[in-house]
């Protein structure tokens, strides 16, 4: 787990070792333990690669980057795990080739040697990683399937920089940062962001998940391909029992895969039922090893879960570490949350999980395994019910469809209304959607914006359309979690996660997000994992019986990672007062109502929104950071 880099400039007239250095400097907690780089010599272009290294498999000087291959044909450098490396390696070893580290990272470079691009369909893991060609003279990159590792990118003027963070990029371009307009404008009306390949600024870009680019360093030709995205097509032909098995097993070898490492290992343990699930896996392959987990409570509010970490921590025996936090610590580390994500975010929660990491670094662990993901996979939250039923509909089975809604409502917290809009959708025609979701009270033209700097800078004022469909007549719930699989909805849980991990120089694993899991389930009939009877995570619940204690199986209530939010932001005044000091270098907001309409919210004089919230993060950002609006 580590930071990598790269600038290729095709005119040779950068100093490329003290661009490299700075961007190096510009993630150094991504990689305390070590930092190498390396440039191209006697090429018509100027090529340089940087890593930071976080030291996990190999705890020796063999593991640091830039490594080259044996015979000095390929350079690479990585950032992530690759979780079957010793399985790959008894591959490799049986065709001949010898290693000279206990690293991953090698394994890797001599499986791309070997194999080239098929290697990606073998790595169990989470990665991006660029590997030169010295014969070739071209440099490939490629992203795990799910985005857990994050890479962006520009290319502009003859020259191409990549890196982990967005901070390191912009000390590779050199350049002041530039707002975009879109981004800015879906986050601030509608909380939407990290579900394309745009960043929050102007022409920094973020390589897509499960996808790869091609450079060809003499002539400069890109090529951006996808190597990997979701099929939803239904395949599997067995019954539940055997999925129940057959999903048992894949999640049970992908948690014992993740628990390798040479550094201290604990665990993220909210309460829920994900996270509940890798803790107790992790007892059930290790019954005598001390386990750790680490636990954000909310004490004294109904978000609280403490009760449920104290069951699992207690039918494991862990070793339970947790945090509660206040208002007031939010307010002191704001700034620093929104440097460390490095782009704004949608809530408070992001600020609890910091602080979780936080922790876990404090207790001397290095690598934890997380949740994440499992509620895309296996129709968590409330199971897309409107998805399910217009599956049924579509097969004709319009009496299923009713008694499926009618059984899904009784459950804990949820909108009778949710269904009905989601098929409201489909229904009502596009041009009558807008007039709709103004009905509604979604406008997409909120009194506080300065619509007309938007439009002058060619913003389409208006909800956008998903940038990821999957979905095929029949299988509307796979194709919406495959949707929030790859663009909307995990990509920013995974940036948040990342971002909070990483700068606490930990290393988050997600178990459930594993390639062959993840194709064996969108393979299943709908039916298995959101039941006739509204039950989501059917097959999961059914498959770890014995493993999971059944009072966390049979939980029917879905608080998620939250936090009090508005109760927190009710004290937020001097935070504001900060924010707004920004309004006059900012043309993107109508200060003049802006300004009373954030007291009174702040206030209770009007109901909350959550607008609130990412104003004031968007406003902070801009300022720190010192974006050219």
């Amino acid at each position: 787990m580590c930071g990598l880099l790269g600038l290729w400039d095709i005119r040779k007239d950068l100093e490329l070792t003290n661009f490299l250095e700075r961007g190096l400097l510009a993630m150094s907690w991504r990689g305390p333990d070590a930092k190498g780089h390396w440039q191209t010599e006697k090429t018509p272009f100027s090529l340089g690669l940087g890593h930071a290294r976080l030291s996990i498999l190999d705890l020796t000087d063999a593991g640091i980057q830039p490594m080259h291959s044996s015979d000095g044909s390929w350079t690479m450098v990585f950032n992530g795990e690759i979780y079957n490396y010793l399985e790959l390696r008894e591959e490799l070893e049986a065709e001949g080739i010898s290693f000279k580290t206990r690293t991953d990272t090698e394994v890797l470079l001599e499986s791309w040697k070997l194999w080239g691009r098929d290697c990606l369909r073998r790595l169990d893991g989470m990665f991006v990683f660029a590997v030169f060609s010295h014969i070739h003279q071209t440099i490939e990159i490629y992203r795990d399937p799910f985005g857990i590792k994050p890479l962006y990118f520009f290319e502009e003027g003859g020259r191409f920089g990549f890196s982990s963070e967005i901070g390191a990029l912009l000390a590779l371009s050199g350049q002041k940062p530039r707002l975009n307009w879109n981004s800015a404008y879906r986050y601030l009306v509608f909380g939407e962001y990290d579900d394309s390949r745009e960043t929050f600024f102007e022409g920094l870009y973020c390589l897509s998940p499960g996808a790869g680019i091609a450079l060809d360093c003499k002539s400069g030709n890109i090529r951006k391909h996808q190597w990997w995205e979701p099929s939803v097509k239904q395949s599997f032909q067995g019954n539940f029992e055997q999925a129940s098995e057959e999903f048992r097993h894949k999640f049970v070898s992908s948690v014992q895969r993740q628990l390798r490492s040479d550094v201290p290992l604990g665990a993220a343990l909210s309460g829920g039922l994900d996270s509940s699930a890798v803790v107790c896996v992790m007892r059930h392959l290790e019954p005598d090893v001390p386990i750790h987990t680490f636990s954000y409570v909310a004490r004294g509010s109904h978000l609280n879960e403490e009760n449920w970490v104290d069951l699992i921590t207690g039918v494991t025996k862990a070793h339970s570490y947790r945090v509660e936090v206040q208002a007031s610590e939010l307010f002191q580390d704001l700034d620093e949350l929104i440097l460390t994500q490095g782009e704004p975010f949608g809530s408070t929660s992001i600020y609890a999980q910091y602080r979780v990491y936080q922790l876990a670094r404090a207790q001397g662990i290095t690598v934890t395994l997380d949740g994440q993901g499992a509620d895309e996979l296996l129709a968590g939250y409330s199971g897309f019910p409107g998805y399910r039923m217009r599956s049924l509909m579509e097969e004709g089975q319009f009496g299923a469809a009713g008694r499926f809604y009618q059984n899904w409502r009784k459950g804990p917290g949820r909108s009778p209304l949710e269904p009905l809009r989601t098929l409201g959708r489909w229904w009502i025609p596009e041009p009558m959607q807008g007039l709709a979701s103004s009905l509604a009270g979604d406008s997409g033209k909120p009194f506080w914006l300065n619509a007309g700097s938007f439009l002058q800078r060619g913003v389409r004022m208006v909800r956008p359309q998903p940038v990821h469909t999957y979905s095929e007549p029949g299988r509307r719930l796979m194709g919406r979690q495959a949707s929030a699989l790859v663009g909307w909805g995990l990509p920013a849980l995974l940036r948040h996660g990342d971002r909070n991990s990483m700068h606490f120089s930990v290393e988050s694993r997600v178990p459930f997000l594993n390639l062959e899991i993840t194709e064996f389930l969108f393979s299943l009939p709908e039916d298995f994992l959101i039941s006739d009877q509204g039950e989501s995570k059917t097959l999961m619940r059914h498959a770890l019986r014995g493993i999971v204690p059944n009072e966390v199986l049979e939980r029917k209530d879905k608080i998620g990672f939250a936090t009090p939010g508005e109760d927190w932001l009710w004290g937020m005044q001097e935070v504001e007062s900060r924010a707004l000091g920004a309004l006059d270098r900012i043309p993107v907001f109508e200060a003049g109502g802006l300004r009373p309409w954030l007291e009174d919210m702040r206030l209770g004089k009007i109901r909350f929104d959550w607008s609130y919230w990412r104003i004031l993060n968007f406003l902070r950002w801009v300022d720190l950071l010192d974006v050219d609006c």
